[in-house]
């Protein structure tokens, strides 16, 4: 029942299909009236065949929910798991040259392939689930003012859907879905949050973020509540979640995600790592281990930044030494930086930062300046020129001098904090050339240092890799004063793995 019903709501495709279908079987004129009569008989019926279509829709949609929360109530009666917590991962720790080098003025090297050892595929997250918004009448209660990073969000809320738990125990919290999934006013509020999740184009780990933060800012003191209600959204709204109960007496939100994740203690659930949010140190917990119809594992990749209000930090310079002219100024979303600030670290998978890309507030400050200046020059030359404007920019420090741990950065940040590393410049750069020049990019991965190589309509001189018969000219943002085409002498027969990101 459930996988044929997830196949109609993933989508509004088949619903279109269906008005289509309406409106050609009423697209024949009554007899008797003008072309304009006509035309708008047809238009009231397309119209009222669509409405009832999708209404009906939207009641099998309510029956489906109203029948997997009472499912999953009752499951919730059941003695939970006992599980031990593991600690979290520290952020690994990989050597970096204190200061990047110089090239020292060399002959262009050979044009031979440089050996790789791995490629590592792109990873398409799955789609985010469309789901029926509930149709509840407004007026049935007031609205909430958040702020999610100084981004005023409006939800319906008022004191009265407060609730409390009077223990942790299965019955107690078995009761408390059941009365979530029977009053509208909770379906209202999920109808709001859904809606912020797709107008700020929040993304997996935003949307769980501004639903704990929310949930949280409605229960003055929390015993739990707030835990409760972070998992019911999260379920109707189609994520894989997890609920703890701890032996101290505390309820927990646990989420898994596509990627390994440092820094949070996390349990294992059929080999799946549910990672343990506001929670730390190694514990007994018990786990509600129970599937929610139709839930999937959040998503960690980015496909554009979050659109917060904007808060702008200081402008700054950069400017290419060897090419003065290719200089822009830049400020950044405050709000941005502090939204990144809070974002899982997932060191080690650079493409999530590189496809995020730069906000929509920092391209229309630099992009115009940048094609204004690359103009009339080939794209080798101008690939060239972003490369000694990313090389001498831009100070550099490693991780452990700047943050005091490995970090990277979206590109962004880059542009915010004083200093960035090979990662971050690699990033950045591949952003710039994929935008400005639309050339194909991969970041190229080896120990110790990372760089990019790009895939140029004519053969550039100098280091590249061969990827799929294509030709990939070693571009290294860190090697200060190379041209494309140079890579740093110990990279060239170092185990080298490439991340596409096509």
């Amino acid at each position: 029942m459930y996988n044929s019903m997830k196949r109609l709501f993933d989508s509004n495709q088949w619903l279109r299909k269906c008005w289509l279908m309406v409106v050609l079987l009423t697209s024949v004129a009554v007899k008797g009236q003008t072309p304009i009569e006509s035309y708008l008989e047809w238009k009231r019926q397309a119209k009222a065949s669509y409405m009832g279509y999708k209404q009906r829709v939207r009641n099998d949609y309510d029956e489906f929910r109203r029948k997997a929360n009472a499912e999953y109530a009752e499951f919730m009666r059941k003695a939970w798991s006992g599980v031990k917590g593991h600690p979290a991962i520290p952020l690994p720790e990989e050597p970096l040259p204190l200061r990047p080098p110089e090239v020292v003025p060399e002959k262009m090297p050979v044009s031979e392939p440089m050996p790789f050892d791995d490629v590592v595929p792109l990873h398409t997250p799955a789609p985010v689930p469309e789901i029926p918004l509930p149709d509840v009448d407004d007026a049935i209660v007031s609205t909430y003012h958040f702020e999610f990073y100084h981004s005023d969000c409006t939800v319906h809320w008022d004191k009265s859907m407060s609730f409390q738990l009077a223990d942790f125990g299965e019955a107690t919290l078995a009761d408390a879905w059941d009365s979530l999934s029977q009053d509208c006013r909770y379906d209202l509020l999920l109808r709001d949050c859904l809606n912020i999740r797709q107008s700020r184009a929040l993304g997996d780990w935003g949307y769980i973020d501004f639903v704990r933060r929310l949930t949280t800012d409605f229960f003055i003191v929390d015993g739990g509540e707030a835990v409760l209600l972070q998992l019911w959204i999260l379920a109707q709204s189609g994520y894989k979640a997890r609920m703890a109960r701890t032996e101290g007496g505390r309820l927990l939100l646990l989420v898994p995600f596509d990627l390994d994740v440092y820094g949070y203690m996390y349990v294992q659930i059929d080999e799946v790592d549910y990672y343990v949010l506001g929670g730390d140190g190694e514990e007994q917990l018990y786990i509600l281990d129970h599937a929610y119809p139709g839930e999937r594992t959040a998503s960690l990749r980015l496909a554009n930044p979050p659109h917060l209000e904007r808060y702008t930090s200081d402008r700054r310079t950069i400017v290419s030494t060897q090419y003065p002219l290719l200089s822009i100024q830049v400020s950044v979303n405050q709000n941005l930086i502090d939204f990144y600030n809070h974002y899982p670290r997932v060191d080690g998978n650079w493409d999530v930062y590189a496809r995020a890309s730069l906000s929509s507030g920092v391209k229309e400050q630099i992009y115009p300046r940048l094609k204004e200046k690359l103009h009339g020059y080939d794209e080798q030359q101008q690939a060239d020129m972003l490369l000694n404007m990313i090389q001498t920019g831009f100070s550099y420090a490693t991780d452990q001098e700047q943050f005091g741990g490995e970090r990277s950065l979206f590109a962004d940040e880059s542009l915010f904090y004083p200093s960035c590393d090979c990662e971050d410049r690699s990033i950045l750069y591949s952003i710039l050339v994929r935008d400005l020049l639309g050339l194909d990019v991969v970041l190229v991965h080896a120990p110790g240092h990372l760089f990019t190589a790009v895939r140029f309509s004519q053969p550039a001189e100098g280091d590249y890799l061969k990827l799929d018969g294509q030709r990939y000219t070693i571009c290294d943002p860190t090697y200060i004063g190379a041209s494309i085409g140079q890579a740093m002498p110990e990279c060239r027969e170092a185990g080298l793995t490439v991340y596409p990101l096509r």
